[in-house]
């Protein structure tokens, strides 16, 4: 099995292969969920997705927010 984690920001997705330096401290706990589980499983692909090409994802990212029934996966 692989997971692809597909994202338009480019500063995420480098911060999560360990190319940049995450420097917020509040991203820093799920920076570390995210690598224990790719530690753990080595079945996570990064996938950059320009975000001009990521505007149906933004649109349910947002009806999924503005849900009364939202949850919290991480």
């Amino acid at each position: 099995m692989k997971i692809e984690m597909r994202m338009d920001s480019q500063l995420v997705m480098r911060q999560l292969a360990g190319e940049y330096k995450i420097e917020n401290e509040k991203l820093f706990p799920i920076f570390m969920k995210i690598h224990n589980f790719q530690v753990e499983h080595g079945i996570l692909a990064l996938v950059h997705i320009p975000r001009e090409q990521n505007k149906d994802a933004d649109r349910m990212v947002n009806q999924a927010l503005d849900s009364p029934q939202q949850e919290s996966f991480l």
